[in-house]
């Protein structure tokens, strides 16, 4: 045992196979062969068996070519063998014939259903990681060996966040200060996404994206991503006012068509992209912090439910100038 706790096993793993190989047929031949020894050499089976738990399937195989060996030796021996000694009574014979099959067979039943329960744990945790980088959906098709998968989508809605300042604080303090932060904002953003049932698409660094209306469309998926920014500006002002921190977001929103898709083959992301997606991260870009930037398109669809601030017309880069608004509440009647 102190061996075992110390992991300095050596050579005691294989030479305990070697003597469920060797005793056992010892026995066997002592007994006078397979009928008067009552089969015990299936016990010589633990040797494959064990192999196969220690080493793996391929370092087994020399281990049941040893136990065949002497399985089939004994038997091409059994008249031999059985002439050296005289027979055990029959009642004898029979509770030792019971005793081996069933207890080799009780043995390979447990170490089939120990290799089995250890599969499914496997398998929960895979799903598990697979679950918190692909909508349950998407991995739904993946295991149905669908692939590759990328969906067109005509009305999705787009939000970006970004920590502003993010590179100024990570050069000024630790390492893990920034990280802890950073998380605490990020992980209350995951479960707004939850609650709104909005997914989250990709956290690169500080910033952080996520869409509604994909891979499942609705109808909502305005108003649905609008609550969203509105709770994320909640939640870093309670963040801020529980922690006595200093921390802002910008926040920038489109709508529009989107193409969404498994990218790569080992490691799998789900992505978004399309000209709606570019323009909503030019929204958070150019936006102002602990602001709400949307487009034209998501105030006209929404200047009925929800408060709305004229920005103007500002230059966003890479789309010329464009009319913009601060989302900065609801409505009485969206209540």
């Amino acid at each position: 045992m102190a061996l075992v706790r110390r992991r300095r096993l050596g050579r005691l793993r294989e030479f305990t196979l070697v003597l469920f190989i060797v005793l056992p047929t010892l026995l066997q031949a002592s007994l006078g062969g397979y009928v008067k020894g009552s089969a015990v050499v299936m016990w010589a089976f633990v040797a494959p068996l064990g192999a196969l738990i220690f080493f793996g399937a391929r370092a087994a195989i020399p281990w049941l070519v040893a136990f065949l060996t002497v399985a089939i030796a004994t038997a091409v021996l059994e008249t031999w063998l059985s002439g050296l000694t005289p027979p055990l009574p029959a009642a004898v014979q029979t509770v030792f014939f019971a005793f081996n099959l069933s207890g080799v067979a009780a043995l390979v039943t447990l170490v089939l259903a120990s290799f089995r329960i250890q599969r499914d744990r496997a398998m929960e945790r895979s799903e598990s990681l697979l679950l918190n980088v692909l909508p349950s959906e998407i991995a739904l098709r993946l295991k149905r060996q669908e692939y590759p998968i990328a969906d067109r989508f005509e009305d999705v809605s787009v939000l970006f966040g970004d920590l502003v300042g993010f590179t100024m604080r990570s050069s000024t303090e630790s390492p893990e200060e920034t990280v802890a932060v950073l998380n605490e904002f990020l992980s209350a953003f995951d479960v707004l996404a939850a609650r709104h049932g909005l997914r989250p698409i990709r956290t690169l660094g500080d910033s952080y994206l996520v869409v509604a209306g994909v891979p499942v469309p609705r109808t909502d998926h305005c108003e649905a991503i609008a609550d969203m920014a509105l709770d994320m500006l909640d939640e870093v002002e309670r963040l801020n006012r529980v922690n006595n921190w200093n921390v802002s977001f910008r926040i920038g929103i489109n709508a529009g068509p989107a193409i969404a898709a498994v990218v790569g083959r080992k490691r799998f992301t789900y992505d978004v992209w399309s000209d709606a997606v570019n323009t909503a991260s030019r929204m958070e870009s150019s936006g102002l912090p602990g602001r709400i930037q949307v487009t034209e398109s998501i105030y006209l669809l929404l200047r009925n439910k929800y408060k709305f601030e004229p920005r103007g017309e500002i230059d966003v880069k890479g789309k010329g100038p464009m009319n913009t608004y601060f989302l900065v509440g609801r409505t009485t009647n969206s209540q």
